[in-house]
């Protein structure tokens, strides 16, 4: 294992640093590469065509499962040989000294003719080596995409080439990029793993988990932002599925990091006070990124609250929170109740849809010691009454923009209730039995709990 890390490190750095073999070989790298050119003009308009495309293709779906995913594969190996053969090119014309090495001149944002890539060639600039470069990186990763479709052992080439792309300060953009696919697909590979044999996820999957959540951590550190907080809510989601005391320390050591970076961001951005001219502008810039700094804050208390959801299993679960009305809820009614808390919205269709099933096990089953508590989460509070006065639900419900300000967080904070519906049941012992308790399968529960 380890030798094969060496070598795929040592091809890494040739990729990235040498001449390739083409220029050697032929003086017309595309020839050397088998890519349709007589000059490096006709090359660079077949990969403009190539760019347009907008790969993958598509495949033509047959109804057969086998061969459909069969041609898919197949086009994946197509696409890893094709991209791997223009990065070759590209790296080529890069150290051939045709190009100027500096950079072209600055291009205007508005154009409509922009392609999405690296090299000024698309919008009829002449390429210079920095950026031809720079394109063959991008299509090395592409090529070692198309190869993970294939085989997903091949994620460690991805990883290790991201890892070599980050000692350069001008493909920051790619490494960030090759990292969030390396994790996407490493806990996409968690979920196979679990779903197709889960006799073995306490092995494979665990390690997989435990791997990704050590290098995720650094990352998410150096790159904090909201969409790399959604990337640790899918590491929290998936760590449910396979749960170990390890993967909770490294999730919890994590989150508790993440959560000190932001609010000392926040805590930095309020302190700011105009004086000089240069601390105005500090003060202005201050303003401009605090709301993105305040929500970083709000996000990651979701993620702890997701990851506390996630292991109530077995444990109480306090409730609290204020009506409608502004009356403050009292958790003593509930002792010795079988207790569901359901958090919903009135923009929750399938929140909403749940509401007569409700109704008629809280009829059936009320007089005997069951409880539903609502947590609502809307903004709009005039919606919100207007809603409550036409379905007349039977249960308390308490409201979070009523319970913003309180001593303690809101409910839906606290048990990181962001992607609705979520249920959470307890028994008459006050422990959480289940985190999924929906339709039928609320319906078996009950029946047990009652008979």
């Amino acid at each position: 294992m380890r030798t094969t890390k060496v070598c795929c490190a040592i091809l890494i750095l040739l990729l990235m640093q040498m001449p390739m073999r083409c220029l050697a070989e032929s003086n017309d790298p595309w020839v050397a590469a088998g890519v349709p050119a007589n000059d490096w003009g006709d090359f660079f308009a077949y990969y403009q065509r190539f760019l347009r495309e907008r790969l993958p293709r598509d495949v033509r779906k047959t109804g057969d499962k086998a061969a459909d995913h069969a041609a898919k594969l197949e086009n994946h190996r197509e696409l890893a040989s094709l991209t791997a053969r223009l990065s070759e090119v590209c790296n080529a014309f890069a150290h051939s000294g045709m190009f100027p090495a500096a950079a072209g001149p600055e291009i205007k944002k508005e154009d409509k003719n922009k392609i999405p890539g690296t090299w000024n060639l698309y919008r009829n600039v002449p390429p210079n080596a920095a950026d031809l470069w720079q394109e063959s990186c991008h299509l090395r990763f592409l090529s070692l995409l198309h190869e993970s479709e294939v085989d997903f052992d091949r994620l460690g080439l991805i990883r290790d080439y991201a890892d070599q792309v980050a000692k350069f300060e001008t493909l920051q953009k790619l490494h960030v990029r090759m990292k969030r696919v390396w994790y996407a697909k490493t806990l996409d590979r968690v979920e196979l793993a679990s779903d197709t044999n889960p006799e073995v996820r306490s092995l494979e999957s665990e390690v997989l988990l435990a791997e990704a959540i050590r290098d995720f951590h650094p990352f998410l550190m150096r790159y904090l932002s909201v969409e790399h907080i959604e990337l640790a809510e899918r590491f929290v989601t998936i760590a449910g599925v396979c749960p170990s005391e390890e993967i909770s320390e490294l999730l919890h050591s994590l989150i508790d990091e993440a959560a000190e970076t932001a609010t000392k961001t926040v805590a930095g951005n309020k302190e700011q006070q105009p004086g000089t001219q240069r601390g105005h502008e500090v003060t202005e810039r201050s303003d401009r990124t605090f709301p993105a700094a305040h929500e970083l804050v709000e996000r990651i208390d979701l993620l702890s609250g997701l990851l506390r959801r996630q292991e109530l299993i077995g444990k109480p679960m306090p409730v609290w929170g204020v009506d409608l009305a502004g009356n403050v809820f009292d958790e003593k009614t509930l002792e010795g109740k079988v207790v569901l808390l359901d958090f919903w919205a009135t923009w929750c269709a399938p929140c909403v849809a749940e509401f007569p099933h409700l109704k008629n096990l809280y009829e059936k089953y009320h007089d005997r010691g069951f409880e539903i508590i609502g947590f609502n989460v809307d903004s709009d509070l005039e919606q919100l009454s207007a809603f409550l006065e036409r379905r007349l639900l039977p249960w308390p419900v308490l409201v979070r923009e009523k319970s913003l300000g309180q001593d303690a967080p809101p409910l839906s904070t606290y048990y990181g209730a962001r992607k609705l519906p979520i249920v959470i049941l307890c028994d008459r012992q006050g422990n959480v039995i289940s985190l999924d308790a929906r339709s039928n399968g609320l319906d078996e529960i009950l029946e047990r709990l009652f008979e």
